[in-house]
């Protein structure tokens, strides 16, 4: 299930005993007692299983509507997969990084403090998309299970002030106008 952010998500079936066994993940299970350490919940069906057994999935999702796709991969698909999704996410959270640190050296060199607020919006912007993918939660807090679920909606909002802030900051509203400036502010603080 490609949402990092969900709920709960269960597997069910009946073992031979006709005994139902189930799976789960999640934002309400730790990603150490996933059944598959990923970004996403996910389940590996077992192969000794006969091939006739109907397997149930349970998604409960809170806060927002749920839409997302499920899917079935063989194991080469989704090793192929993960590296593509992977070698993009390297390359989104290499730039930036580079455009943070070259931000840093900017705010230094030029002596002008909009740089490190234009640093402190792409580091939350960041932190926002890592939280959006799964990779906070996997790497970072894989024992919150709390903060994974509420880490999405306070780094947007986060990110969202930084960049009015930013842009405060970089049109300089207190010179030309101290009312635009207050209420610039105030959305900040809002």
């Amino acid at each position: 299930l490609p949402l990092s952010s969900a709920d709960d998500v269960s597997l069910h079936w009946r073992d031979a005993n006709k005994q139902w066994a189930s799976l789960q993940a999640g934002d309400v299970v730790p990603r150490k007692h996933w059944p598959v350490l990923d970004r996403f919940p996910m389940f590996q069906l077992d192969q000794e299983r006969p091939a006739n057994t109907p397997y149930y999935v349970r998604i409960a999702h809170a806060r927002v509507p749920f839409s997302a796709p499920l899917y079935i991969y063989r194991g080469s698909e989704l090793v192929a997969q993960r590296e593509i999704e992977h070698f993009f996410l390297g390359a989104y959270f290499g730039l930036a990084i580079l455009v943070s640190l070259v931000g840093v050296a900017l705010a230094r060199a030029m002596r002008d403090t909009s740089f490190l607020h234009y640093v402190a919006y792409v580091g939350l912007i960041g932190m926002a998309q890592a939280c959006f993918t799964g990779l906070a939660a996997r790497y970072l807090w894989p024992q919150a299970t709390t903060w994974s679920d509420l880490s999405n909606f306070f780094f947007t909002s986060m990110a969202a002030a930084a960049g009015l802030w930013f842009v405060r900051s970089m049109l300089k509203t207190r010179v030309f106008s101290p009312t635009l400036d207050v209420f610039t502010l105030l959305l900040v603080a809002a």
